[in-house]
């Protein structure tokens, strides 16, 4: 597979009792860490997987119970991660109108 593409650097492979869900709650704070911000200072939590916890509720819910986070979590399932980054550049400009907290 052409990662470039994607602009995919790299995969992660969860351990046999971890979850899509314990693996990005563990790298949103390590950027929550090195952004020096709390979790209520995020305004969207996007999670974007083809491989869900589970169907409902999102895996975003489940993210941000587990980062502490207040903001509204979204989710988005594609096929592949490719897909998924593609629609994520797709919907940029709702991203960049503003903290979705005002929008609400």
């Amino acid at each position: 597979m052409d990662h470039d593409a994607h602009r995919i650097k790299e995969r992660r492979v969860a351990a046999k009792d971890e979850t899509t869900s314990d693996m990005a709650a563990k790298a949103a704070l390590k950027a929550i860490e090195q952004a020096k911000i709390s979790p209520q200072e995020i305004d969207l939590l996007l999670v974007a997987t083809a491989t869900p916890d589970m169907i409902f509720p999102a895996t975003a819910c489940f993210v941000q119970k587990k980062i502490g986070a207040k903001m509204p979590p979204a989710s988005m399932f594609g096929a592949c991660a490719g897909i998924s980054v593609r629609d994520l550049r797709s919907r940029s400009n709702s991203l960049l109108r503003g903290p979705m907290t005002q929008r609400w």
